[in-house]
């Protein structure tokens, strides 16, 4: 009789799970056909489909609730508005929340495409709002990679700040600090992706799918540059330097051993302006000293700038570019290393700007420093008058490759033309100087380059 127990028990364990395999196997099949629905843009098809499958295989594949996401998305965007596309609107509601509930790995990436989703159409107040973006940028702020999401977020915390609903001034500060530096990060992010593409493009090994995303990671990061920019000037009007002061004054002794902090607290001061801070000028050496990176080196050649010290601060901004990560980055501390000795050391000056030029090939910038200090140069090298004043044609090919670089620069290089035209050499000139068109010059000293007599 025992054994008659032990081989039904273990029949009935074969049954079910040979059940519970069939079962597997057909959550598969469904779901790849719901897939193929999808990718073949048969989104009515799909939606049928799509609520069955979830409740008989709800974990089946994380993918079913991104291809769902894609369904209604497209569906609600073609109703017409009023009840049907909320009804559409209310089932993507839905699938985040399973997709939170089924995935919570992914829950935060559901619950913000939630809120961003409520907000967009007005599904929901903006304290519930609130709440979900709220708790998950204190769960996991770098998971706010969406402009939108991030920009949002702050607006409404900045809204129940001046409404007064439980939000201390010391609490927008700390805010404030977080979502710009989570802005400057994902941006910094998205740059590093784009010079991959860039390095690929000079390398002539981009793809036309490549190429075409570089535009979209440029539209990205101009995006968090606005979330970061409007950010200071709507929380600016709440703060002063004599608050922002007191605020990391009483926290400094506590974190001055937590890099994250005194970043955190640099930025802030710095972004508002307040330039003199002696929190900010301790927290930039403490920083430096703890945890020594591109940024902390940047501020410190700042902080040696505000004080005159040009050789510090070139030494620091030289040091944050060869620390940076990004060609976009580096080029930026070399032009800032660029104008700061402009005067002092014109050839160091120069081949900071071109290092810049190389390193950032779509800034026209570095291009119209070097036209300037070309059209500029003085007695410091030995030329005729006729060379000094055809130094008038380098500054302008210098100009061109300016507006070539990036075309906003096409007014400037035109303005700046006119004024150097008016002293360019004339044919009397030329004649004068025993010079005819098609001669080149070479200069020595700092400039160092030659160029090649036009046609008058």
């Amino acid at each position: 009789m025992k054994c008659n127990w032990i081989i039904i028990m273990l029949f009935s364990v074969w049954v079910v799970t040979a059940q519970q395999k069939k079962t597997a196997a057909q959550c598969q099949e469904s779901f790849k056909a719901f897939e193929t629905k999808v990718s073949g843009g048969n989104y009515d098809e799909a939606a049928t489909m799509y609520a069955p499958l979830q409740k008989e295989c709800p974990k089946v594949d994380e993918k079913l609730y991104e291809l769902a996401e894609e369904v209604y998305s497209h569906r609600a965007q073609l109703a017409p508005r009023g009840e049907k596309q909320r009804a559409e609107l209310d089932k993507l509601v839905l699938v985040y929340s399973q997709y939170s509930k089924n995935y919570p790995a992914s829950a935060l990436k559901a619950d913000i495409s939630r809120a961003m989703l409520q907000k967009r159409y007005n599904l929901a107040a903006d304290d519930e709002i609130f709440k979900t973006l709220d708790a998950a940028f204190a769960k996991n702020s770098a998971a706010f990679t969406n402009h939108e999401a991030l920009e949002a977020y702050f607006l409404l915390y900045l809204k129940k700040f001046e409404e007064n609903k439980g939000i201390t001034q010391d609490q927008l500060i700390a805010k404030y600090a977080d979502v710009t530096a989570q802005a400057g990060k994902a941006k910094e992010e998205i740059i590093r992706q784009r010079d991959i593409l860039l390095a690929k493009e000079a390398a002539g090994t981009i793809t036309t799918t490549e190429k075409a995303h570089i535009a979209a990671l440029n539209e990205k990061i101009d995006s968090f540059t606005a979330v970061e920019e409007n950010a200071d000037i709507l929380a600016r009007r709440h703060f002063s330097c004599d608050k922002l002061e007191a605020f990391y004054a009483s926290g400094f002794e506590v974190h001055k051993t937590s890099a994250k902090w005194l970043e955190s607290a640099v930025n802030t001061l710095y972004k508002t302006r307040c330039g003199n801070s002696a929190v900010l000028q301790k927290g930039v050496a403490e920083w430096h000293s703890i945890a020594p990176g591109p940024r902390s080196a940047m501020y410190m050649g700042l902080m040696a700038q505000r004080k005159n010290n040009i050789a510090d601060a070139v030494k620091y901004f030289d040091e944050a570019a060869r620390l940076e990560t990004t060609a976009e980055k580096k080029a930026e501390m070399y032009y800032m290393a660029a104008t700061l000795i402009r005067q002092s050391d014109k050839k160091m000056a120069k081949d900071y700007a071109l290092k810049a030029a190389q390193l950032n090939t779509k800034s026209g910038r570095p291009y119209v420093f070097l036209a300037e200090m070309y059209s500029s140069a003085g007695k410091e090298c030995e030329m005729t008058d006729f060379e000094r004043k055809a130094l008038v044609w380098l500054a302008g090919e210098t100009l061109k490759k300016a507006e070539q670089a990036e075309a906003k620069y096409k007014a400037t290089a035109d303005a700046m033309m006119i004024n150097l035209n008016k002293k360019a050499p004339v044919k009397a000139d030329l004649k004068a100087a025993g010079r005819k068109a098609g001669q080149k010059i070479s200069y020595g000293c700092w400039i160092n380059e030659t160029i090649t007599i036009p046609n008058l």
